[in-house]
């Protein structure tokens, strides 16, 4: 259906008595408003049914940041639990467990953790790009999961 060529298809309904060169030229001049608007919407289809394919399974995810980056080597690998944090203000209330060289900065105890459930690997030639594939990694991951990128 999306393979044919408007040119032809408006040769083919002019009539024969005004199949002149001059008028044939602008029925193609006309026709090629339509054709550019008809590339566009198969490109648009194109995307429209990669969206619609896409589920949240970590497999499929991880083939599509590669594919959309034409790149190998972007993996998504398991999380693990991420902390204690450095901070720079002061400690809240409670123990603090390892005085950094600064005074200003504090390692709170491992209490102070939060579990991620999996980590994007980003090759580091695509770290502009950090904010794009976090963006889609958001859209098309499962509520509730929360996920890094981390550089390699």
């Amino acid at each position: 259906m999306w393979e044919f060529s408007l040119y032809k298809i408006g040769q083919i309904l002019l009539p024969y008595a005004k199949r002149k060169v001059r008028f044939v030229a602008w029925v193609k001049v006309y026709l090629s408003w339509l054709g550019d608007i008809l590339d566009r919407l198969r490109l648009f289809r194109g995307k429209s049914l990669r969206d619609a394919k896409m589920t949240p399974q970590i497999c499929y995810l991880e083939k599509y940041l590669n594919d959309r980056f034409n790149s190998t080597e972007i993996k998504i690998v398991e999380g693990y639990s991420l902390g204690p944090w450095m901070f720079l203000a002061g400690p809240p209330a409670g123990d603090v467990d390892f005085y950094a060289v600064e005074p200003d900065n504090y390692c709170y105890a491992s209490n102070v953790t939060t579990d991620v459930d999996f980590v994007v690997e980003v090759p580091r030639e695509l770290e502009s790009e950090c904010n794009v594939i976090a963006a889609i990694v958001q859209k098309f991951k499962m509520v509730g999961k929360s996920f890094i990128i981390q550089l390699i």
